[in-house]
């Protein structure tokens, strides 16, 4: 037999759509690498990725979640079995991160013993130096699965196709017929496609004029982590999405637009002087996908950071009135093309090609802290409606999405929505709740009815 019909027999083995799942209890072991295709041998960090390891610490990376809460309790051992089957459908979120001379790089990660029950706090750091494991977990409690991602593999929209992916293969081990998902979801019989693994941002960069990304330093809502309380404390509100719509419409804004200003209102409440001097201001992520055509489930998108110096009498009237046009030009395509060019051009120039890596990791931390956190007081970011089709959509309840711990600023929100409920999540590190609590408090006092939630 030719190597080459060998290499087809090997995949048509691994995309068997009727795997036998395991035994109960039988522990996850590894994909063999003759049976894993990738697309590449290793894959180049993205453009918005390579920040994310020159900044991670060994207590801290930027990880984030995303999650399913199904209608029935998860059984661990075909959770894993899901896992193993879709594993060479996603090659870019089965990879570990090596170093290189000059940059960071991903090679394949054939271990699939990545699903664990929840048992301690939220987007702890995933090790990502020296292991063999992918860098991200799936967890289960009860009946929801978690999905927590380091951020350089791939940003939330990315994360969530492998969830839905995830889940729908799940309830189909389960016996579910999810035939009717076979187009809409990635599917494990789907050889993966080159455009799924491409970096989005080097294909559409463009020579463009170099942009100021001048802005003044942003109030910093300081975090009390320590290694007494090291855990993530989350807080969720939930209320539907039509009684929202109903404000945002007398308003003539989107929901991101009023629930970020909602978000700088309740800081306002709370912001005495002199910290009234340095304007509050969120960063929100704008998913590139819908203004330039893409199917890469790596990352791609861009934060445009919106806000204002703030005062005790403000209204939300106020606000919108100053971050609506701000949001609108920020999203405009010409502006995201010209700040992501540079971006991109930045990290082409020869000299810095041609910097070793330990060099590099100065400057890209020195940029983080000129551009990044300093820069906004916290980030708001809105995932959408998550569409599911009829046979999964009826065995799900909801779903969550979670920031993990900042390393200066001590909050940041989320958004998702499924069916006619919104979440709202909140991550901090700070014992001080009283910015959610005004911030789901004015919501109910426009008539949203809130249910809250916290893990402490």
């Amino acid at each position: 037999m030719s190597k080459k019909s060998k290499t087809k027999k090997s995949q048509a083995e691994i995309f068997a759509f009727d795997a036998p799942a395991p035994k109960r209890g039988k522990k996850p072991g590894k994909v063999k690498k003759a049976d894993l295709p990738p697309l590449s041998e290793w894959y180049r960090l993205d453009n918005a990725a390579k920040i994310y390891p020159a900044t991670s610490h060994q207590d801290w990376n930027s990880t984030f979640r995303v999650s399913a809460t199904l209608k029935e309790e998860i059984r661990p051992e075909l959770l894993s079995q899901a896992v193993r089957d879709l594993a060479p459908r996603f090659p870019t979120f089965f990879v570990k991160l090596r170093i290189g001379f000059f940059w960071y790089y991903f090679e394949p990660a054939y271990s699939t013993d990545i699903v664990s029950e929840e048992t301690t706090y939220p987007c702890r750091p995933i090790p990502i130096f020296g292991s063999e494991k992918p860098v991200f977990r799936v967890l289960y409690y009860k009946n929801r699965v978690s999905v927590e991602i380091f951020h350089a593999i791939t940003d939330g929209s990315g994360a969530l196709t492998f969830l839905k992916a995830l889940v729908t293969r799940y309830l189909t081990l389960r016996g579910v017929d999810t035939s009717d998902a076979r187009w809409s979801i990635p599917d494990m019989r789907d050889i993966p496609s080159p455009a799924e693994t491409e970096d989005s941002f080097a294909k559409y960069y463009q020579n463009l004029p170099r942009v100021s990304r001048k802005e003044p330093r942003a109030y910093t809502y300081k975090g009390r982590n320590s290694q007494e309380e090291p855990f993530l404390r989350l807080i969720s509100g939930t209320f539907s999405v039509e009684a929202l719509k109903k404000l945002t419409r007398e308003k003539g804004v989107t929901i991101t637009q009023y629930l970020t200003a909602l978000y700088i209102l309740a800081f306002a409440r709370h912001i005495s002087w002199p910290a009234r001097l340095r304007p509050v201001r969120i960063s929100v992520p704008v998913n590139l996908r819908r203004m330039f055509p893409s199917q890469t489930l790596r990352n791609f998108s861009l934060f445009v950071n919106v806000g204002m110096q703030v005062t005790p009498d403000l209204t939300l009237d106020d606000i919108l009135a100053v971050i609506v046009p701000q949001l609108e030009a920020g999203i405009q395509r010409d502006s995201i093309l010209r700040v992501f060019s540079q971006n991109v051009r930045a990290e082409r120039q020869l000299a810095l090609r041609l910097t070793p890596l330990f060099i590099k990791n100065v400057f890209l931390q020195i940029s983080f802290h000129r551009f990044g956190e300093s820069r906004y007081t916290s980030t708001f970011s809105n995932l959408g409606r998550v569409e599911l089709p009829p046979s999964v959509a009826e065995h799900v309840e909801s779903f969550g999405f979670s920031l993990g711990g900042s390393r200066l600023n001590g909050i940041g929100a989320t958004g998702i929505s499924f069916g006619d409920r919104m979440t709202v999540c909140f991550s901090s590190t700070s014992p001080d709740n009283s910015i959610q609590a005004d911030f789901f408090r004015m919501l109910a006092q426009n008539g949203l009815e809130v249910e809250v939630e916290s893990n402490v």
